[in-house]
This record gives C-alpha cells, structure tokens and sequence, in this order.
C-alpha cells in the first residue's frame, strides 16, 4: 500500500512536470512567433515609410 501510494506520488509529480513544461513549451513558441510577427511588422514598416518618404 505505501509503495503503491509513493509510486502513484512520483507518477503524479512526473505527469505535473511534463503538463507544465508543454504549457511553457507552448507559451515560449507563442512568444517567440510574437516577436518574429513583431521584427517582420517593424521591418515592413520602415520599409514602407522608406518607399513613401522616396
């Protein structure tokens, strides 16, 4: 029974730290494609404002 509830703890810690970093994993690809989208609007931008200010 004490083994059993001490392997079901580790089992559990072990779900808990996969889940949490997927959900890190996905917040810091949703970031990282943020500030990409962010440095390809700014380039563009100033690309842009280069052609009309021509």
């Amino acid at each position: 029974m004490s083994t059993k509830s001490i392997f079901f703890g580790e089992n559990l810690r072990l779900i808990f730290t996969i889940n949490l970093y997927c959900v890190l994993s996905v917040f810091y690809l949703k970031s990282v494609y943020l500030y990409v989208i962010l440095i390809i609007t700014r380039d563009l931008a100033q690309f842009v404002s280069k052609a009309i200010y021509k």
